[in-house]
């Protein structure tokens, strides 16, 4: 597996894992989520911003917010490549 983009918020670093060619998974911080692949990193980012149901834990505001209320950008212009 290869971290491919990267994107540093405030609660923690999401990534984009490259598994095989045409099959991509999320990463935030040291936790993997290998139970949904994605074809595309256009579609792993998008999905996982929009529909994956994963709340964080505001730290200063203290309740849970989903990813795109977190500011998550759900279009990979918004994230970086990894060095």
């Amino acid at each position: 597996m290869e971290k491919i983009l990267q994107f540093h918020s405030m609660a923690g670093t999401f990534y984009v894992l490259q598994v095989a060619p045409r099959d991509y998974i999320m990463q935030f911080d040291e936790r993997l989520f290998e139970d949904t692949h994605y074809r595309s990193i256009d579609e792993a980012v998008d999905s996982f911003v929009n529909e994956s149901g994963f709340f964080i834990l505001h730290p200063e505001l203290g309740y849970p917010l989903d990813l795109f209320d977190l500011g998550v950008p759900d279009d990979i212009s918004g994230w970086q490549g990894v060095q």
